[in-house]
């Protein structure tokens, strides 16, 4: 669930995200696309030497 989409409440309680959580978002996304490429190439290498 994206932060934007919580009910308005969620969002009251717990306010705009910090820049902390916003640097670490951000790491989070580069660590998340580096393993799917990862996960995607090895299953391609994998295939070929079948």
């Amino acid at each position: 669930m994206w932060l934007s989409d919580a009910p308005r409440e969620v969002q009251e309680k717990h306010g705009p995200m910090s820049a902390l959580a916003k640097r670490q978002r951000a790491w989070l996304v580069v660590a998340f696309f580096v393993a799917i490429i990862g996960v995607v190439g090895l299953s391609l290498v994998q295939m070929m030497t079948l």
